[in-house]
């Protein structure tokens, strides 16, 4: 009997440990990424905000109150910021030329 106990409970533990581990669909998103892997991986809930030479923002909404913003140079992603204000400004810093 303790033995079947303890086997429910170890069952347990790793069932319960391995749905922690789950994305649930949420697209796993990383610095360094091409803005094709980003934007192929999140078709929908994603806005394109700006897009000046070199670089592009995205914006997707997290909640009702919340947004996330993404930041590519040179089609790399470079910035991810979550806010409640819908459009932060300014959105695409552009480096003054030399």
């Amino acid at each position: 009997m303790k033995r079947l106990f303890f086997i429910i409970i170890l069952l347990s533990v790793i069932t319960g440990c391995d749905a922690l581990k789950k994305n649930y669909g949420i697209p796993y998103y990383q610095l360094g990424m091409s803005e094709q892997d980003f934007t192929l991986s999140h078709k929908n809930n994603l806005t394109m905000m700006e897009a000046v030479k070199g670089q592009t923002v995205y914006r997707r909404v997290t909640s009702t109150t919340s947004y996330t913003y993404y930041y590519f140079e040179n089609s790399k992603l470079v910035r991810m910021l979550r806010t409640d204000i819908t459009n932060p400004n300014p959105v695409v810093v552009v480096a003054p030329t030399k």
